[in-house]
């Protein structure tokens, strides 16, 4: 956020502080949110690293910022300097960095509310246990991705006063009918969280009974890619599966409308973004049951739940030769979001109801 963007001191002001601007789904969700003057409200994003990672990668930029920039306290230190500065009314923390700003702007000026905002049902080391515990014990209110975690995460202390923010950030034109192709595809980080290794296990057996399958891998190296292309090369899959690297949304939902299937068997979900947005594009997902994906994709209706390999696979092997069961299943996955409030709207709505309420 800019020092040059001003808001009328008139109105309140409501912060969402994000570590970087990058691709995941957190940072996805929030470029749908304007940094914009509402009626009632300023509503700004503010990047922990914007000034300090384009300095950082002038030469050589990433998607991905480097560790050394992050980590840096100057980073913190600037924000939190920022934020004072702006005097917002409300502050949204999403992830275990931002919770770091949040706390101690919360304990400089008590008046301010703070949101803690939860986006993946388990944590992933101790520095995001602790930061986000203490956060939620000094937040107005909790918001998470999806019940699953605020089930996961949210003591029964707390949940007087949590909310589940949708996480349907774009509504896709619906997909014409066509029939099934042997054709699987994956979009996201090639992290160990992905379960990828999985996913290709489950692919191979696909391939063993139909040799014309394919399997498009598309997504920035989260560490994994090395591993997975050997694992590839061992299950004897080079032909038949293809590392595409990263591409912007757009690429990526043009090309997906010719696939039939999205395969994905993460180890731990929130909401899942990529999976709502497959759905949408009329892709019937075979993935695992995990985080919030267990609630809106049940099997044989409008997905594959990955429970045993074998039989994920033997179904998948078996709607690719049934065009009428695949489309209702496809019609299915489509219709699942049809109705759903977006991220955007549920964001707005709930920063108007608390930057509204006099602080406690």
């Amino acid at each position: 956020m800019s020092e040059a963007t001003r808001h009328d001191p008139d109105l309140p002001l409501a912060v969402h502080v994000i570590p970087f601007d990058g691709i995941g789904g957190v940072e996805v969700a929030a470029r749908t949110t304007p940094d914009a003057a509402l009626p009632q409200f300023h509503f700004r994003k503010l990047y922990l690293l914007d000034a300090h990672y384009a300095a950082a990668n002038a030469q050589n930029a990433t998607t991905t910022p480097p560790r050394r920039v992050l980590d840096h306290p100057r980073v913190y230190w600037d924000a939190l300097q920022r934020l004072r500065r702006l005097g917002p009314r409300l502050v949204i923390a999403s992830l275990w960095r931002s919770c770091a700003i949040a706390i101690v702007l919360k304990l400089l000026r008590p008046s301010t509310k703070v949101v803690t905002f939860l986006h993946l049902a388990t944590d992933v080391h101790l520095a995001d246990k602790w930061l986000n515990t203490i956060a939620m014990w000094l937040s107005t209110e909790i918001w998470a991705d999806s019940q699953a975690t605020l089930d996961a995460r949210v003591s029964q202390r707390l949940r007087g006063r949590t909310r589940v923010i949708s996480f349907l950030v774009e509504r896709q034109a619906p997909p014409e009918p066509r029939a099934p192709l042997p054709r699987f595809v994956f979009w996201g980080r090639l992290h160990p969280q992905k379960g990828l290794s999985r996913a290709l296990r489950v692919f191979a057996l696909i391939h063993a009974q139909r040799a014309d399958a394919e399997f498009l891998v598309i997504g920035p190296d989260g560490g994994q890619r090395g591993a997975l292309e050997e694992q590839v090369a061992a299950l004897g899959l080079s032909g038949a599966v293809r590392f595409a690297g990263g591409m912007d949304r757009a690429a990526i939902f043009a090309l997906a409308r010719e696939f039939s299937f999205y395969l994905q068997t993460s180890e731990v979900e929130g909401m899942a973004m990529s999976v709502i947005e497959a759905m949408q594009l009329g892709l019937v997902p075979v993935v695992t049951p995990v985080g919030e994906i267990g609630r809106y994709c049940q099997d044989g209706e409008n997905a594959v739940l990955v429970s045993e390999d074998e039989e994920a696979a033997r179904q998948a092997v078996a709607l690719i030769a049934d065009a009428e069961t695949f489309q209702r299943m496809a019609s299915a996955a489509v219709q699942t979001w049809q109705a759903k409030r977006l991220y955007r709207e549920d964001v707005m709505d709930a920063c108007q109801e608390l930057v509204a309420e006099r602080s406690k």
